[in-house]
């Protein structure tokens, strides 16, 4: 069994940056009329979490921040023989040191945006990296999981994904989908990502914490008065990134 550990080609950390060379308002500005262009999917991965003190993986260059960096696999875990043993024992010990963090993380300002656009009907679906439940490298979603989040592609108009580098084959291929469908694309995310050399794709080179809130504000407009739910949502969520040299912090995939 081969199974590699999710990547980003080397054609993409080599090549000269990608995205808009555009000022935060015009991000903004361009973020605002595209959700309202159509019904909107969207697509988040690590890089939305990060604010609420949970690091992601890979640094803005695209490449792991750790270089020793290796996960454990699915069939390693799930292996009967005496390495399995170890294994799991690494994993339960690393899992028992990271979730404290994990556990006492609260959601920051671009979960909220996002909550308040999808509950005022702005966007019509949000797929996830960060499900309830875990899968391992090598181990695969559930069908019934996969079947879903084609649909939420198929039945809307356009996809925009936020925070990710899209190094995982299982949201790759969500965003191939999209384009083979002819619909349009944003992306949101700050450093190279896999699907930088792909054609027909706009790339917005910043972090979503920077603009999401913004860009809520100003869609939902004056419904945010009258909704003291949207109102609270629009107000609420913690800005606070990890220490980059704190390697107590848990870090996020995707």
């Amino acid at each position: 069994m081969r199974i590699s550990v999710p990547h980003i080609p080397q054609a993409s950390l080599l090549a000269k940056p990608s995205g808009l060379q555009i000022t935060r308002a015009e991000a903004v500005d361009r973020l605002c009329r595209f959700i309202q262009e159509g019904r909107t999917t969207v697509l988040t991965g690590a890089g939305v979490s990060v604010d609420s003190g949970i690091r992601a993986y890979r640094g803005p260059d695209g490449r792991y921040m750790n270089p020793n960096y290796k996960p454990i696999f699915y069939h390693e875990l799930m292996d009967d023989a005496e390495k399995g043993h170890h294994f799991r024992q690494r994993y339960w010990l690393r899992s028992y040191l990271g979730y404290p963090p994990v556990r006492d993380a609260q959601p920051n300002t671009t979960h909220f945006a996002l909550a308040s656009l999808l509950h005022s009907g702005n966007i019509s679906r949000i797929i996830t990296q960060h499900k309830p439940e875990v899968v391992f490298f090598g181990e695969s979603i559930k069908q019934e999981v996969k079947q879903r989040s084609y649909h939420d592609i198929e039945s809307s108009d356009q996809l925009l994904v936020v925070g990710t580098t899209l190094a995982t084959y299982s949201a790759f291929r969500l965003v191939k989908h999209a384009l083979d469908l002819k619909k349009p694309v944003i992306l949101l995310n700050l450093g190279p990502t896999r699907a930088d050399l792909l054609s027909n794709i706009e790339k917005i080179n910043m972090a979503s914490g920077t603009i999401l809130v913004d860009v809520a504000r100003l869609i939902i407009g004056r419904e945010n008065q009258a909704d003291p739910v949207l109102l609270n949502m629009l107000q609420s969520g913690v800005v606070n990134p990890p220490l980059p040299d704190d390697d107590r912090v848990p870090r996020a995939a995707g």
